[in-house]
């Protein structure tokens, strides 16, 4: 029953969307549907700690500061998963997570950058399938230096173009994610089968990283120094382009792959800046060659949590929808919609 009232749910947000955007809040059972010129504002407001968001496509504003446990759902970000709905960006140039936020889910948005001030502490927030373009595009430590500890961050199959800051996060997974710059003061996490396209020479890709897993990553480097400043780190099974690598001191480095020539690794990519028009797959010759801890390839599409193809949210999805253009003689407008329930992770 709940499936199906998601579908429905999905169904109407998309069929309101053609005039305008439209918010469904979902509170136990019973949804709110918000449109006019601010509705993902409004339905926040009004919005219970625990309540589900899910957004049209079209742009958005949001609250400046998003201070509540809540589930926010957008269409999507990637071209071609969402021609039926168009993509869900925000338009806020940068919004804060308060200290009331844990346990806050973003999935399928495009927006600018979010930050957390330094004072806050927010634990189990999670970014999942969702496209941030600016710089920085994650700030964790704004205005200072850390002087609580926020726990379990959770960044998966995004597309991360800007500077990532780290600081004050610990005990945190980023998994199945590209990213397009540098990414700082990383202490106690796990990343695992990503993309680093960042070609930063003598700067690093990663600045005061301590204490982090590194696992089954790409790194498009073409310089040797991938952790500066750094200690404590492990590298396992990561490709690098470069014969020698700099992974700060100490360092335990086990099984990486070194000198990869990436033009024999993807099926079509180049360069050092994110293209959706790239296919990040690898080649069937690269895929079993490299090899990650847990015996599928590297990069985001091997692990526990393959890439999804168009990052599709996990929220119910329009695939088609064909609308007539005008009602016919009975007044009735022909409406035909395609919606798929998506697996969530386990």
């Amino acid at each position: 029953m709940k499936k199906l009232i998601l579908l429905i749910v999905a169904a109407g947000l998309f069929i309101q969307t053609t005039a305008q955007q439209t918010v469904v809040r979902q509170n136990q059972g019973t949804a709110a549907v918000y449109g006019g010129a601010t509705p993902l504002i409004d339905a926040y407001e009004e919005a219970q700690p625990g309540d589900t968001l899910y957004l049209s496509g079209g742009s958005f504003a949001a609250p400046n500061l998003i201070d509540k446990q809540l589930v926010i759902f957008g269409a999507g970000f990637h071209p071609d998963s969402t021609q039926a709905t168009s993509p869900t960006s925000i338009s806020n140039t940068s919004f804060l997570v308060g200290e009331n936020a844990d346990n806050l889910h973003l999935e399928g948005l495009e927006f600018q950058c979010i930050e957390k001030y330094y004072p806050v502490q927010v634990d189990n927030l999670a970014i999942v399938r969702c496209r941030i373009t600016g710089n920085p595009s994650i700030d964790m430590g704004k205005n200072g230096t850390a002087s609580v500890v926020s726990n379990n961050l959770l960044i998966m199959h995004c597309v991360v173009e800007g500077y990532v800051d780290m600081e004050g996060v610990s005990g945190s997974l980023i998994t199945g994610s590209i990213f397009g710059n540098r990414l700082d003061r990383s202490i106690n996490n796990t990343l695992i089968n990503n993309i680093f396209l960042l070609n930063s020479g003598s700067y690093g890709v990663f600045r005061y990283a301590e204490n982090n897993l590194f696992r089954n990553n790409i790194f498009h480097n073409t310089a040797s120094y991938i952790a500066t400043s750094s200690s404590g780190n492990i590298f396992e099974r990561n490709v690098f382009t470069t014969e020698t690598v700099q992974l700060g001191d100490p360092v335990t480095a086990l099984d990486n792959y070194l000198n990869v020539d990436l033009s024999t690794v993807y099926v079509n990519q180049s360069g050092y800046v994110f293209d959706f028009a790239h296919d990040y797959h690898l080649m069937p010759e690269a895929a079993a060659m490299y090899l990650g801890h847990d015996g599928s390839e590297v990069g985001i599409y091997g692990g526990s949590f393959p890439f999804r193809e168009g990052a599709v949210p996990q929220n119910p999805h329009i695939i088609r929808a064909n609308i007539a253009p005008s009602t016919d003689e009975n007044g009735m407008l022909q409406v035909n919609i395609t919606v798929g329930a998506q697996q969530p992770e386990e």
